[in-house]
């Protein structure tokens, strides 16, 4: 899972280009980001979802419930998702194996 800046997550209010980029690198090779909520909300705002809280096969193999997804044109789904654990949420994104046909 790709973090930012010693496992901090990724977050859209407070981000250098340079973050911003490593972010779409991550996303685009297929690994997992941790992102912050309003990174997941930035998202879900800009773009409308092909998909919502629906089990899905991330680009590794593993499969999660997502919350939503999107994709832009012919290209593959990224899932957003959450996870609870001791009282804290944590929230990631990953692209999918599902292929958006536009």
């Amino acid at each position: 899972m790709i973090t930012l800046h010693e496992g901090r997550p990724f977050k859209f209010d407070d981000h250098t280009p340079e973050e911003w980029a490593e972010y779409n690198r991550a996303i685009a090779a297929g690994e997992r980001c941790e992102v912050t909520s309003d990174m997941a909300d930035y998202w879900l705002d800009v773009l409308p979802p092909r998909l919502w809280r629906r089990r899905v096969v991330l680009a590794d193999g593993t499969s999660v419930v997502a919350d939503f997804g999107f994709a832009e044109g012919e290209s593959r789904i990224t899932a957003h998702w959450s996870e609870s654990a001791c009282g804290v949420r944590r929230y990631y994104a990953q692209l999918t194996r599902l292929l958006n046909r536009g």
